[in-house]
């Protein structure tokens, strides 16, 4: 009887256990995926530049978009929010483990792929499953899904 007892309780706390753990799920919907920059136009002034040819990459996954370069294997994260037409990037970091991912300071390094401000909002004005633009003060980016 005492076995049988023992075994109830036990189940009762595993149940009660897996009743309490909470998976946290980020469905950033169609925003979520592995984006190839292909150019980057200057509003002001008409501006383009052509960088099919280049591997530079947004990637948005849970919490965190990733900018990367695939050819010299540089890689810097952002915290994000997506509201309805807006994409806002916040508190940049290299991306490196061994040095515990160090906030950017200077958004020079950021420039290449089209992020000007260390905090940045862009208006979204095309997200399929299959392509992206971005608009921000000064720039628009258009961005395929890989």
């Amino acid at each position: 009887m005492k076995i049988r007892n023992i075994i109830s309780a036990m189940a009762i706390a595993a149940l009660m256990a897996l009743a309490s753990c909470e998976i946290e799920t980020h469905d950033n919907g169609k925003l979520d995926g592995f984006w190839h920059l292909e150019r980057i136009d200057t509003i002001a002034t008409g501006g383009q530049c052509n960088l099919q040819g280049e591997l530079l990459f947004w990637s948005v996954q849970s919490k965190l978009v990733e900018l990367s370069d695939h050819n010299i294997q540089e890689k810097y994260i952002f915290s994000f929010s997506h509201t309805d037409d807006v994409l806002n990037i916040f508190e940049p970091r290299l991306s490196d483990r061994r040095q515990g991912d160090p906030a950017i300071t200077d958004v020079v390094p950021l420039q290449r792929y089209g992020v000007n401000l260390l905090e940045e909002s862009f208006a979204i004005e095309t997200l399929s499953g299959s392509r992206m633009v971005l608009r921000s003060e000064t720039l628009r980016l258009t961005m395929r899904k890989f």
